[in-house]
């Protein structure tokens, strides 16, 4: 086919699609003009029933009240029950109304009980009860107003007005209207021009009397129609719904609208059925069909016409558009060419861009790009959802004024040394109102003559990394102390032991009732003491672990006031109400003890100037459930040891962080922030738990709750025994410390045993391995030069295996009491070691080796 054929097809079929389309818009707008003029005859339909139907019905309204009240003689013969004279009274008005509207056909009066008293039409009938049958009459005699609405009889559809009767203020009984509903079929037909009919569900037409054969009905689905005869609605298709309002329908050669409203309602507005009209539009329908013949006609006339044209047009155009298009050919070829190549160098560009920006969104960093007067030109993505701000929002604001709120450069920002050098900065910030720490970076972006267009500004959050190396820090310096402490540890127990010992072995020797008995005594007891601060120190740094016990908390608190007592200044006011009989806890009386120092020695901090108030109490209170929301503990009796200081106090949000470790508010060198964080675990390992009251200014006051042990045997003070434990054997003692080698010597040897004693453990070894059957036990320290006290007693083991051995220590990394009997040694005893525990473990360890049962020690 040659292009002037092609050119001239495609114009063709170009016409032709417009013709097509113009023919459809014309329809189209001929349909939507003849749907409109329905609708509106539908609206028209509605509003024209509304008002036929109160100007039918709607004077009888009145007219019943009026007739009342113009004919008192009608009401007084109603009241009086005489038939006779309200018959007469009555039937001159009834025959008017009949005569007036021959749809008009009932006229009763009806006594409250709802038994019919007189028919107008038929007098001879009455008596009969219509409470049933007519539901109207039986409401108004309950609520003595008048009531209106279509009912559905055994002679057919009536509208009826029940009308209250009062005589001197008294209810009487019922006057009823009733007017048959063909009334409004024949104002609407006149009305509206149209076939009128009425139809009901089938359910409520049942109560018609339908053996008189008077109405000619039609079931069309649940509604029946009264067609009266009529031919056209005889004919209507069986498929019609009335529950829709316009429905259209072909009868014949004629198009019609039938129009169905639901106005038939009863007195309480229940629908019974409708009214519909039969409108005839055929005109209209045959005018859209002309239309659409007269404008095909034209569509075709005017494309033939076209092509034509076209045709005899074409001829020469295509041929001059023939020769322009080798020429057009050459320079398309040439124009593609370059066209691939631009679209090639775009892709390139815009695939760069996309990388660009899909690596600036997906910088975890806050990323701002900004002008050399700090103003953001554009942020990243993690900047966004920082900052929490819409997009765009960021842009134009300064990087200052975004991160603290304020138009002057951050203390020591890099980007301005950026501007004024145009080198790579770098500086650790912190903003304190974010409470975050960034690491800063800025670097410049220069333009074509190397000076500062933009600047590059990178902020990354440090600040959980700057929490982690202050937590490792603080670790190693935890370390640390637990190293010390331990080695202090050591070294005071070895102290202790040589200062309690001899202490015992001098308080022997001295009368009870001497001054200086209770000058020993005073010595004993803070020998004692000095041993559990020992413990003190070696639970702090982490390095043993304590058992729970029964403990009377009233004792413990009392005696570290006590002792806190003596180091806190004059200048303090202290109060103390500690209540004795508060009852037992399950807890460690050495960290029972450090509680109660750590709260009182905060408390002193807290106040300036070593001024103000301390004031300690314990007391016994019931807690229930809502006062430990949270706390994951059960409600029931607790012990509640509360510290409160009038110092500065706290806010709520350091009162959040108090029992983090590491937090503190004091200055360096005045705590290490483990204090709280140390006592929380104690307390909370109790089950209890602690609950902080604290305003700024006005102090605080840390409350301590631990669960009450109901069931506790008595806590009782140790009673000394009459008669220490003795023997005849030989032991074998070795120490590193002279001073604890006499003593122990001194006491074994009191007690009838004998003793050869060593300072060096490996003189020790040479002694008994000359000499092995010559001793009967071995008490050896751990902590000593050359071999340890494990070494020794393992080497001992070999070439005697029946040799009982006790390892004493004051305290080693190595040995624990697992350890040490596990390889054999009998006894794992800890220093300061008093005379009676010393004395009945030594005779426990020689008895199980004769297999006589053991002292428990």
């Amino acid at each position: 086919m040659s292009d002037k054929n092609k050119a001239i097809i495609t114009v063709a079929l170009s016409i032709i699609i417009l013709a097509g389309i113009s023919l459809y818009h014309g329809i189209a707008l001929h349909n939507v003009s003849l749907k409109r003029v329905i609708e509106e005859e539908e609206v028209n339909f509605q509003t024209r029933i509304g008002i036929l139907e109160k100007y039918s019905f709607g004077p009888y309204l009145l007219r019943i009240e009026n007739l009342l009240q113009l004919n008192p003689q009608m009401v007084t013969a109603f009241a009086n029950r005489n038939r006779e004279q309200l018959y007469n009274s009555t039937l001159p008005i009834y025959d008017a109304l009949t005569k007036e509207n021959i749809h008009f056909s009932v006229m009763h009066f009806h006594l409250p009980d709802g038994t019919t008293f007189l028919r107008m039409h038929n007098p001879g009938f009455f008596g009969d009860n219509l409470q049933t049958v007519r539901p109207i009459i039986d409401s108004v005699n309950k609520i003595h107003k008048q009531l209106s609405g279509y009912e559905i009889g055994r002679h057919g559809a009536f509208f009826r007005i029940a009308q209250p009767v009062f005589f001197e203020g008294a209810f009487v009984g019922v006057m009823e209207f009733g007017i048959k509903v063909h009334q409004l079929l024949e104002v609407a037909e006149i009305d509206l021009s149209g076939k009128a009919a009425s139809y009901f569900f089938d359910r409520v037409w049942q109560k018609v009397d339908h053996e008189s054969g008077h109405f000619k009905m039609r079931k069309f689905g649940a509604f029946l129609l009264n067609t009266h005869g009529d031919p056209l609605y005889k004919s209507l298709p069986s498929k019609i719904d009335f529950n829709i309002p316009i429905n259209q329908i072909t009868l014949g050669n004629k198009v019609y609208i039938l129009h169905s409203q639901p106005i038939f309602t009863n007195y309480h507005n229940e629908v019974l059925g409708g009214i519909t009209i039969l409108q005839d539009i055929t005109d209209l329908v045959q005018q859209k069909d002309s239309y659409i013949f007269q404008m095909s006609a034209l569509v075709l006339l005017l494309t033939v016409l076209c092509l034509s044209i076209l045709y005899v047009s074409f001829n020469n155009l295509v041929g001059r558009l023939v020769k322009a298009k080798s020429k057009l050919q050459v320079t398309v070829s040439e124009l593609s060419t370059e066209v691939n190549e631009r679209k090639k160098a775009e892709n390139r560009a815009l695939e760069a861009q996309e990388e660009w920006e899909k690596t600036f969104n997906a910088m975890a960093d806050i990323v701002t790009i900004q002008d050399k007067n700090m103003r953001i030109v554009r942020a990243n993505k993690a900047a966004y959802d920082f900052f929490e701000a819409k997009p765009g929002e960021l842009e134009g604001k300064k990087c200052c004024e975004i991160f603290r709120g304020s138009v002057q450069p951050c203390p020591g920002c890099p980007g301005i040394n950026v501007i004024e050098n145009i080198n790579n900065h770098s500086e650790i910030i912190e903003h304190k109102g974010l409470g975050k720490i960034f690491q800063v970076s800025s670097a410049p972006l220069l333009n074509k003559n190397n000076g500062v267009r933009y600047v590059v500004h990178v902020a990354r959050d440090i600040t959980e990394q700057k929490k982690l190396e202050e937590e490792l820090f603080q670790a190693h310096k935890m370390e640390a102390i637990g190293t010390l402490a331990g080695g202090v540890a050591h070294d005071f127990n070895n102290i202790l032991s040589a200062i309690i010992g001899y202490a015992e072995l001098a308080r022997l020797d001295i009368p009870n009732d001497s001054n200086a008995a209770k000058d020993i005594d005073e010595v004993l007891t803070a020998g004692k003491r000095a041993t559990e601060l020992v413990k003190q120190i070696l639970s702090f740094s982490r390095t043993t672990e304590r058992a729970l016990q029964p403990v009377m908390p009233h004792l413990i608190v009392k005696e570290a006031f006590k002792m806190l007592r003596a180091s806190l200044p004059t200048t303090l006011s202290i109060n103390e109400k500690i209540a004795t009989d508060c009852g037992s806890i399950l807890a460690d009386p050495t960290t029972l003890h450090q509680i109660v120092v750590n709260l009182c020695t905060n408390a002193f901090h807290a106040m300036e100037k070593e001024k103000g108030t301390l004031s300690v109490s314990l007391c016994r209170k019931d807690i229930q459930a809502e006062d430990i929301s949270g706390n994951g503990v059960s409600p029931g009796p607790f012990i509640v040891l509360s510290v409160s200081d009038t110092g500065h106090g706290m806010d709520k949000k350091t009162i959040e962080r108090i029992f983090e470790p590491y937090f503190t508010t004091k200055k360096v060198g005045k705590g290490t922030g483990l204090g709280l964080a140390v006592i929380h675990g104690i307390v909370k390992d109790y089950k209890g738990f602690i609950q902080v009251e604290s305003e700024p200014g006005k102090g605080s006051t840390f409350h301590v709750h631990f669960p009450v042990l109901e069931h506790v045997v008595s806590i009782q003070e140790k009673t000394k025994e009459a008669l220490l434990p003795s023997g005849s054997e030989h032991i074998f003692i070795v120490d590193d410390e002279s001073s604890i080698i006499n003593l122990q010597k001194l006491v074994l040897e009191g007690l009838g045993y004998s003793v050869t004693a060593a300072t060096s453990s490996e003189k020790a070894f040479e002694k008994i391995y000359l000499q092995p059957e010559q001793f009967d036990l071995l008490i050896t320290d751990q902590t000593m030069p050359g071999l340890s006290g494990i070494e020794l007693a393992q080497e001992v083991l070999k070439i005697k295996p029946t040799m009982p051995i006790i390892l004493c220590t004051g305290y080693s990394t190595v040995a624990t009491e697992e350890s040490v009997l596990a390889i054999g040694i009998k006894k794992y005893a800890k220093k300061p070691v008093d005379r009676s525990t010393l004395a009945r473990i030594v005779r426990q360890v020689l008895d199980e080796k004769r297999g006589l049962l053991p002292h428990h020690v």
